[in-house]
């Protein structure tokens, strides 16, 4: 069977990828430019869409079986960042699902879920979906599961753009902090005269947090 693997190139990426290799032809798409020639040259017989920030075009999930991968309990949960929302909502568990391509996005029918845990950091979670991931595209593999549509209201949810520590309560600081402690993502920080400081690796202890702090100066032109 013929896969195409659509996402950024990462550490969780080789983990699907390692998972497939021997019983599949996997084709890696990591680039917007290249997903239309990749899909028209190989033909997949299914093509799964895995951290992946562009929308894709009506013109390829109506031509191929395209599947997306979004973590939230459908139908809320939809939209940018899910994770990071998510967790700042106080949710402690969410789903993992393989829903089908199509417009408006996370709309789509469920193949398959999972439930996974949202506790520890970014890194932490990510690697949970990641296992998560390999266990519905095997699911979606092996039973050709017929997809089940959507059913009630949804919330749609919008991308976070910045990074900046808001000083509220304790449980939102541990939480703003290990929402984006992970791979490819900007720490959650502070600016204070001058310095910006870096927050990471932050566990909870008691009513305080204790968390890993990069200092340094904030270079700017003169």
């Amino acid at each position: 069977m013929k896969i195409a693997l659509v996402s950024k190139k990462n550490r969780w990426f080789e983990q699907i990828l390692s998972s497939l290799h021997g019983e599949h032809t996997v084709i890696p798409i990591h680039h917007k430019g290249d997903l239309e020639t990749s899909l028209a040259i190989h033909s997949p017989d299914w093509v799964f869409v895995f951290h992946w920030s562009y929308i894709i075009d009506k013109s390829i999930y109506s031509k191929y079986k395209c599947v997306s991968f979004h973590t939230g309990n459908l139908p809320n949960d939809r939209g940018g960042s899910p994770i990071q929302n998510q967790i700042l909502n106080g949710k402690k568990f969410s789903r993992v699902n393989a829903i089908v391509v199509q417009d408006p996005v996370d709309s789509g029918a469920v193949y398959c879920s999972k439930e996974i845990s949202l506790q520890g950091s970014l890194q932490d979670i990510w690697g949970v979906i990641t296992d998560s991931v390999i266990t519905l595209i095997q699911h979606c593999i092996i039973n050709n599961p017929t997809p089940i549509e959507q059913v009630g209201s949804s919330t749609t949810y919008k991308r976070k753009k910045d990074n900046i520590l808001k000083l509220t309560d304790i449980e939102s600081i541990y939480n703003q902090i290990r929402m984006l402690d992970g791979e490819s993502y900007p720490n959650t920080c502070l600016e204070i005269d001058g310095f910006k400081l870096d927050f990471s690796r932050a566990t909870m202890d008691g009513n305080q947090i204790l968390s890993d702090v990069r200092i340094y100066k904030i270079w700017t032109s003169t």
